[in-house]
């Protein structure tokens, strides 16, 4: 369930694994923005080729999906459904431009 659309341009933490050039074109656009609990099966497509922020909760993802960039932020993670003794789930994705994964600066540190 996308709760909100934001832009990537707000609230932009410490980066310091990702190209800060590399993002440059992608912070001012907007993006589809989860804060709650949410599954997209492999059937699941009407997110695909959107920019995709995951903000503080979990995001299940199973089979091939295309997004246009992925941000990971404030405790968020991407998973996919177990496995089961039929069924095999893993996400398989491909990302027209970047993978971030922002974090909160150490304190004191700007």
């Amino acid at each position: 369930m996308i709760t909100r659309r934001a832009s990537l341009a707000a609230k932009t933490p410490c980066l310091p694994f990702a190209c800060l050039a590399c993002l440059a074109g992608l912070l001012s656009l907007q993006a589809a923005e989860f804060t709650t609990p949410t599954t997209a099966s492999e059937t699941d497509t009407p997110h695909d080729g959107q920019n995709i922020v995951i903000n503080n909760t979990t995001v299940t993802i199973d089979g091939a999906h295309s997004f246009s960039s992925l941000l990971l932020r404030n405790n968020a993670v991407l998973t996919h459904s177990a496995c089961t003794a039929t069924e095999t789930h893993k996400p398989e994705l491909r990302l027209a431009n970047a993978v971030v994964v922002s974090c909160q600066p150490p304190a004191g540190l700007t």
